[in-house]
């Protein structure tokens, strides 16, 4: 997992397990190295329990086949429509585009 966008601190992260991108390099994903969920506490992305991850990323489409590990929506394979509300913590505040 790794963000190189203008405008935003770059980070690189291995073995991010069930990473869910749903607007350029903000994601759903597990997080391992914390326990502090549901406060901010990265550039925008929603941190989940490894257990709650697991669970909403086989939940979510698009569907895959049961021996890939990413993929991406297509019009006959569609993802799941995901809406954040709020603001991203740090700079600013900025809301989530």
């Amino acid at each position: 997992m790794d963000n190189d966008e203008p405008g935003e601190p770059p980070y690189s992260l291995e073995d991010v397990p069930y990473v869910m991108y749903f607007r350029g390099a903000y994601a759903f994903h597990s997080a391992f190295w914390h326990d502090r969920f549901g406060r901010p506490r990265s550039h925008g992305c929603i941190n989940l329990a490894p257990r709650d991850a697991k669970w909403l990323y086989n939940w979510a489409g698009p569907d895959l086949p049961e021996t890939w590990h990413g993929g991406s929506a297509t019009e006959d394979n569609p993802g799941t429509w995901v809406y954040v509300r709020g603001e991203t913590p740090g700079r600013g505040r900025r809301p989530v585009p």
